[in-house]
């Protein structure tokens, strides 16, 4: 990737002393000539960063008796090497799927490839008309026979060939996972996982190359939270005092009531709240050992109800209560969860921060909060997430929430809810501290606006809750009120007659107090 920028900016250069020496005649011919300059520029770097050995087995499939590549499917679907149609050579690979619904992928076989190093997929594709998106991916494997999946691309494709760039660097930089890397195969589908339509798409020169880390790391410095200070995870000791006075408010007796029947029916999440609320250190001891059952068994902190979510709030409000035994298996099992996927643990800076799994739980409601928790016991999971929230996350959602809307589509609360916990978790403990921006608090008016009159929403880019009736929005709209002052938003999240959104129990109980006991909103004023 370095010598394609060398290049490019040799070639710039070189072009602009060549054409300052030239009379304005000459210099007139010459500009004319530039956009063609640059374009040859870019192909012969292009060329020239992929001068190295290639992994994509067949790449042209030119051979067409060769047995590395395979197919999965049911018999709507079928693969095969195509002649007569192909980017270069005779041949390409055709992937035909008459219903859709996945039912069709290619595989190769596994190819021994280095180590530590940047894995970059191109590959050309086409088709007839049947279909507007591929999928390509690379799968990887260690030297213990584990497997790590790198996410797949979606590929626009049309009737003329179109080239596909595909970089795995954010799942295989992390030294914790290439360290022991020693294969790779390619992964095709015609067709986005889960799509219900007719595929038709050929493949045709393939490339798998590998390149060193092409970013720069930049480490920006944290807020340090107080050390020997807890609670600090969503709220502090002032806010602590609150809500033990809500507790004789009748405006909060539904949610005190939800609280202590969860807590009754042993949940963790509830009972270390109230043990901490209480000061009741055998329910917190309950929660305790609860918790570390569970956390035991978790291996998704994807989601917002993870073990490594709630387990990071048991550990820091219970955390008179816990033992040094007990410490140190959380930590060890925060630091287990946080390694299974990306941005992994240490941290691996070249992980996605805009799409894709790693905007939800995993970093914003599991290394941050885990990592506030233990702080005081070992500060490097706090301190890496912390940075690369600020390094990496930060600026994207700067950009795109001054949209007001959120760029996945209607449905995606699902990942706005883990950036409304981040921001909340450093507003909460740093001095009302809007780490994420003023435009944030517009992004559910997207919601409001799309509101229909059956009180279900409009429809918008990637979407699954065709009923509108997530809780996540109600509750994304209540985090956004407190932050911000907010008086529509907070109107509207506490109004359940207003659209379909489901309402906040369970779980939502705990944060509505948390919440609540912090926000300086009047209950029926009306901010814009």
């Amino acid at each position: 990737m370095f010598l394609f920028f060398f290049v490019v900016y040799v070639g710039a250069v070189h072009f602009e002393r060549i054409t300052k020496n030239r009379t304005s005649g000459h210099l007139g011919r010459m500009m004319t000539l530039r956009p063609r300059l640059v374009l040859v520029l870019l192909a012969v770097a292009v060329a020239a960063a992929q001068q190295g050995t290639n992994y994509f087995p067949n790449p042209s499939f030119e051979n067409t008796t060769a047995t590395r590549w395979h197919f999965g499917g049911d018999a709507h679907a079928s693969g095969r090497y195509a002649a007569g149609v192909a980017h270069t050579g005779a041949y390409s690979m055709l992937l035909n799927d008459t219903v859709g619904g996945n039912k069709l992928y290619a595989y190769s076989d596994y190819v021994d490839v280095p180590a530590g190093k940047v894995y970059y997929l191109s590959v050309w594709l086409r088709t007839d008309g049947r279909a507007h998106n591929a999928q390509v991916g690379l799968q990887f494997v260690n030297s213990t026979s584990q497997t790590y999946l790198a996410s797949y691309l979606p590929c626009p494709v049309n009737n003329t060939w179109t080239r596909c760039v595909f970089n795995t660097s954010h799942q295989q930089t992390n030294a914790g996972k290439n360290k022991n890397l020693v294969k790779l195969r390619v992964q095709l589908f015609p067709e986005l996982c889960g799509f219900d339509h007719a595929s038709f798409v050929y493949f045709d020169d393939g490339y798998v190359w590998a390149e060193d880390k092409f970013y720069t790391e930049t480490h920006t410095s944290v807020p340090t939270p107080p050390a020997g200070q807890h609670p600090r995870v969503y709220l502090t000791s002032s806010a602590l005092s609150t809500l033990r006075s809500m507790r004789s408010n009748a405006a909060y007796s539904s949610l005190w009531r939800d609280i202590t029947s969860a807590a009754a029916s042993g949940s963790p999440l509830q009972l270390a709240f109230l043990g901490m609320v209480t000061a009741n250190a055998s329910i917190c001891q309950r929660a305790i050992a609860t918790m570390l059952t569970q956390l035991t068994a978790e291996d998704d902190g994807r989601v917002f109800d993870s073990a490594f979510h709630f387990g990071a709030c048991v550990y820091d409000w219970c955390y008179a209560q816990l033992t040094a035994a007990q410490k140190n298996s959380y930590i060890a099992q925060f630091k287990r969860i946080a390694d299974l996927e990306t941005p992994y643990y240490p941290i691996d800076r070249s992980s996605m921060t805009v799409v894709g799994h790693p905007q939800e739980g995993w970093l914003l409601t599991g290394q941050l909060p885990a990592g506030l928790a233990f702080y005081d016991e070992d500060s490097a999971m706090y301190n890496g997430a912390a940075s690369f929230f600020f390094d990496g996350y930060v600026p994207p959602r700067l950009f795109h929430y001054a949209a007001h809307w959120h760029h996945q589509g209607d449905s995606y609360y699902a990942r706005f809810i883990h950036d409304s916990q981040a921001a909340w978790l450093f507003y909460a403990l740093f001095s009302k501290m809007h780490v994420l921006g003023d435009d944030m608090q517009y992004v559910p008016y997207q919601t409001i606006y799309s509101v229909r009159p059956d009180g279900s929403g409009l429809r918008a880019g990637d979407t699954w809750d065709d009923c509108d009736t997530s809780s996540y929005k109600r509750y994304c709209a209540l985090i956004q009120a407190a932050m911000y002052n907010n008086g529509i938003l907070y109107n509207i999240s506490r109004d359940y007659e207003y659209a379909k959104w489901g309402r906040m129990t369970g779980y939502f109980s705990v944060f509505q107090m948390l919440i609540l006991s912090q926000a300086t909103i009047a209950h029926n004023t009306c901010v814009a």
